[in-house]
């Protein structure tokens, strides 16, 4: 602001006298005073401005100056820093979000939603926090500071928050056809559906992890040895919640079976005149 009003209690029709880096007067009215200081704006600036205010009865005694510092801040401060979610779109199931960052020092942030503000928090040490609850949902905020001096942040800090808190679908295992797969191979893949912009999480006998892209998956497990490996396999969303789980057996053999025996005939080489055997 270019001017300053001060007023307060005075002696009744005592003259109120403002001195120090600007000057003014009033006369007291029904116990009150009120005085607009307005300066030149050549010499104003920004800074402590010292002023002494002191009040002299109609026997023209004076009191003691009381002391009153102004200071003058048109300076804008900077747009706060987001620094909790470390990202400008989050994801999350929580029900809370704590949204945290950087600020200036006494200035209050202000969280709004649609234009409207929902939260605020005094800045404390450089840094502030407020917490927002929301449904499943996108929400959009704006994070601003307002100074001691009333000014406002010019831009303000921005955060997209989607809320999931639905349990995803399962994947579908295309390949193999079966559960259960028996193969004499070192390697077998597995293949699927799933749903876009999730991941597909394979545990047990193997541990993998498949970002979903273009709605499918696929994994390549291998074995060296014979034996009965098992693979469960769930679907993620992005707020870290996970699907059931499916699970793949694939049974690996490489241990060709012993010759057949012929029982009968007993005899080898076999005679006859009949038509079969």
């Amino acid at each position: 602001d270019n001017s300053l009003t001060l007023s307060g209690a005075c002696e009744l029709n005592a003259a109120v006298n403002i001195s120090g880096s600007f000057a003014g007067s009033a006369t007291c009215v029904v116990g009150t005073y009120s005085i607009s200081l307005t300066p030149e704006i050549s010499t104003l600036t920004d800074g402590p401005h010292d002023l002494n205010i002191s009040q002299t009865d109609l026997a023209e005694n004076t009191s003691t100056n009381t002391q009153f510092t102004w200071n003058r801040d048109t300076s804008l401060p900077a747009s706060p820093i987001i620094t909790s979610p470390s990202t400008s779109s989050y994801t999350s199931a929580d029900p809370t979000l704590a949204i945290s960052g950087s600020c200036e020092s006494d200035a209050t942030v202000y969280l709004s939603l649609s234009g409207a503000d929902i939260g605020n928090a005094l800045c404390a040490s450089n840094s502030f926090s407020i917490d927002v609850s929301k449904s499943d949902g996108v929400w959009s905020f704006a994070v601003r500071q307002v100074d001691l001096a009333g000014n406002t942040s010019l831009t303000p800090a921005s955060l997209q928050w989607t809320r999931d808190s639905s349990i995803p679908s399962n994947q579908v295992i295309t390949t193999p056809s079966s559960s259960q797969v028996y193969s004499n191979g070192s390697n077998l893949t597995i293949e699927g559906t799933c749903t876009t912009n999730n991941s597909v999480e394979i545990s047990g006998s193997a541990t993998s992890s498949y970002s979903c892209s273009a709605g499918t998956f696929t994994f390549t497990v291998s074995a060296s040895t014979d034996g009965s490996y098992s693979f469960n396999l769930k679907q993620k969303s992005p707020s870290a919640i996970y699907s059931g789980a499916e699970t793949i057996t694939w049974i690996r053999d490489t241990v060709r079976p012993t010759p057949l025996t012929a029982t009968s005939p007993a005899q080898s080489p076999f005679y006859s005149n009949s038509a079969t055997m």
